[in-house]
């Protein structure tokens, strides 16, 4: 799952806490990451990530994150 935050100054606290809660990330650029290991199925994998990216957005609710299948 790619995921690009809104805010470069905060993709190192978001690889940060992806990492905190066991994922494997990988950054792409200033503002992109890679989040790897979660299953192909595009709805699992966002569901996956949800409740991490719900903490997320109540630590830094003007940070927008979107996501997006790989391909």
């Amino acid at each position: 799952m790619h995921l690009t935050v809104s805010d470069a100054d905060y993709l190192d606290r978001l690889e940060g806490h992806l990492r905190s809660v066991g994922f494997e990330v990988v950054t792409l650029g200033r503002t992109e990451l890679t989040v790897l290991g979660l299953d192909e199925n595009v709805s699992d994998a966002a569901e996956t990530l949800e409740p991490f990216l719900r903490v997320w957005a109540r630590l830094y609710p003007d940070v927008g994150v979107e996501l997006q299948a790989l391909v």
